[in-house]
């Protein structure tokens, strides 16, 4: 995989983290001096979606000191949220009192954990990607110091589609090796191969695999027979 789709990944993940955290900021110190109201709705607002036809409450709101104010609602909804006629609760600025929310910790609140949500799963997956490649190098380099290495045979070549990155999954090398010895066959499987590979893996050659002495299972196959991708 391409480096910079990894940093992409990670900045779009801390930006919406930080995004979330200064809307939860914003949230909370409008409230904390906001004041009641209770507004009507008096129309919807109407956008065209790609399907379906998209509303906005207008809402209508008497402050403390008799000032009628209208509301438009910036967030559009198919079908709509609110119905003509309906009342909802308001919360607006004594200062400024077109300054306003609809007073709904649900609706407040969604938008900002799901960014902040989504943005974890972005920056996990921008910062753990880089650091478990490292994490793989540095296993690979002490079973090739300090493992055993054997000749196994490859069988196939397949896709990982645990991972799909932009449609794209990445390649896998499988390869068998028999001990004869214990008579016990072992299965390996190479690191993620982010390009198509299938012109230089042949089915039948051998490929070295190092692996640790005490946990054949922890091992770790030589890729350096393959030529370099850019």
């Amino acid at each position: 995989m391409k480096t910079w789709i990894v940093y992409i990944f990670a900045f779009i993940g801390a930006a919406l983290i930080l995004t979330s955290i200064g809307n939860a900021i914003s949230i909370q110190l409008f409230n904390q001096d906001a004041v009641p109201a209770t507004g009507e709705v008096v129309e919807l607002l109407e956008t065209e979606g790609e399907e379906y036809y998209l509303y906005a409450p207008v809402i209508e709101y008497t402050t403390a000191e008799g000032e009628l104010i209208t509301y438009s609602h910036s967030s559009y909804t198919y079908p709509s949220s609110y119905a003509i006629g309906e009342t909802v609760p308001m919360l607006y600025k004594a200062s400024k009192p077109s300054k306003a929310r609809i007073d709904s910790p649900t609706e407040e609140w969604f938008l900002v954990g799901f960014m902040f949500f989504m943005g974890l799963l972005f920056a996990v997956f921008g910062f753990a990607l880089p650091v478990y490649k490292r994490y793989r190098k540095r296993v690979g380099q002490k079973l090739k110091e300090t493992g055993t290495s054997v000749q196994a045979k490859i069988i196939g070549l397949e896709k990982n589609r645990a991972i799909v990155i932009q449609g794209k999954s990445p390649f896998r090398i499988l390869a068998q090796y028999h001990n004869t010895q214990t008579n016990t066959v072992y299965d390996y499987t190479s690191d993620n191969i982010w390009w198509d590979p299938t012109e230089f893996v042949k089915e039948g050659a051998l490929v070295t695999v190092y692996v640790d002495r005490n946990n054949p299972k922890k091992h770790s196959m030589d890729l350096s027979f393959l030529p370099k991708h850019s």
